[in-house]
């Protein structure tokens, strides 16, 4: 199961406040035009952008998902992100995922991921396994990539 990073947004604003950070998701429709990063840049600060929170829906083991890869899952949960905010998949720098278990057919579920949804390949993207804090992990080590 896989599930890109989910945590209450004010938090994120609040750990993130000095940074220029803007937040586009479902609950602000106003700001989820397409972006690119020529028009997301302010002068002088880093630019870090949360986009959205996107996870697989909760099923039983052994279920309707028995037959699907992590990184089939992922990449759905991808496309509908971005088709959610629409997001230029062009002003996208990383990708992190958390998953619960790492199943071993797959190294790099968030790769995988990216690359079946249509992301360029020159973006860098990585796997947090790390039961259920996973996703709050992958969100964690994405800020510390970019400080």
């Amino acid at each position: 199961m896989a599930s890109l990073t989910t945590c209450s947004r004010s938090a994120l604003l609040l750990s993130l406040r000095n940074v220029g950070t803007r937040a586009l998701g479902t609950s602000a429709p106003q700001l989820a035009v397409a972006k690119t990063k020529s028009s997301l840049a302010k002068p002088g600060l880093k630019n870090i952008v949360l986009v959205d929170g996107v996870r697989t829906p909760f099923l039983m083991s052994g279920t309707q998902y028995n037959k699907l890869m992590p990184h089939d899952l992922a990449r759905q949960a991808l496309k509908g992100l971005v088709t959610r905010t629409g997001l230029d998949k062009t002003a996208v720098d990383y990708i992190t995922m958390g998953t619960v278990i790492q199943e071993v057919k797959t190294s790099n579920v968030a790769r995988e991921a990216a690359l079946g949804a249509g992301f360029s390949d020159r973006i860098p993207a990585h796997t947090v396994t790390m039961a259920c804090i996973s996703s709050n992990q992958a969100l964690t080590t994405c800020e510390f990539l970019f400080f």
